[in-house]
């Protein structure tokens, strides 16, 4: 199995990277990657490749917060048995910037509690997560205008 989760990658573009993808991969290992799932009706597409194919159910899940929806944020899951083992692969864009781990724990949480696990399951988490590691310095963080 090979999942990409993709951020911001516009739905246009994706037949394309789809064919970079299975050629590249029959270039390094000489056999055909069946893709499986796909998923971009947004920015946030969610890739799946199997060598055999499996019935895979793919769910979005936009965050909401209150009765408000978060746009540019959310997540996309595949599910899917793979031998005996029931798997999850999620693709997710979290709320960006320092002081917002309130709400990346809680789009967290609602990805925990919207694809949940049990016995003989395994969740993957992909994508853009936004997680910082707080240090005891001041930091000023980059942004796409000024990169580090």
């Amino acid at each position: 199995v090979l999942a990409l989760g993709i951020q911001e990658l516009h739905p246009n573009l994706l037949p394309k990277f789809l064919q970079d993808v299975q050629q590249v991969w029959k270039d390094v290992h000489g056999q055909e990657l069946q893709a499986t799932a796909e998923h971009c009706d947004t920015y946030l597409p969610l890739l799946l490749f199997q060598r055999t194919a499996n019935k895979v159910e793919v769910v979005p899940l936009h965050f909401t917060f209150g009765k408000h929806q978060v746009c540019s944020k959310g997540c996309v899951a595949a599910h899917f048995d793979h031998n005996g083992l029931k798997m999850c692969v999620v693709n997710a864009h979290l709320e960006a910037g320092h002081g917002k781990v309130r709400a990346r724990n809680e789009m967290f949480a609602q990805i925990a509690s919207t694809f949940p696990t049990g016995s003989n399951s395994l969740m993957l988490l992909l994508g853009d997560l936004n997680y910082r590691v707080e240090g005891k310095r001041p930091f000023t963080e980059p942004t796409k205008a000024t990169p580090a």
